[in-house]
């Protein structure tokens, strides 16, 4: 997302595509990739915000077996 908030481009939708909640961040990528830290979520915050505040509507859409027992889900 921050490649969108940073691109000269200007994009009318963001779609991402999460398997749930973050669990790295920043460059080089920090986080072990099986917890969720502040930091993790609030460098996701961040970009969805940065995104935005250029005029790109963001779309998040859950995916994967985290979301089993979900209404509607299989």
């Amino acid at each position: 997302m921050n490649a969108v908030a940073y691109s000269a481009l200007e994009y009318d939708l963001v779609v991402v595509l999460r398997d749930g909640n973050p669990t790295a961040c920043g460059k080089p990528h920090a986080g072990d990739g099986t917890d969720t830290h502040f930091a993790d979520v609030e460098g996701w915050i961040f970009a969805g915000n940065a995104a935005t505040a250029k005029g790109s509507r963001v779309v998040a859409v859950g995916v994967g077996r985290a979301l089993k027992g979900l209404r509607g889900s299989t």
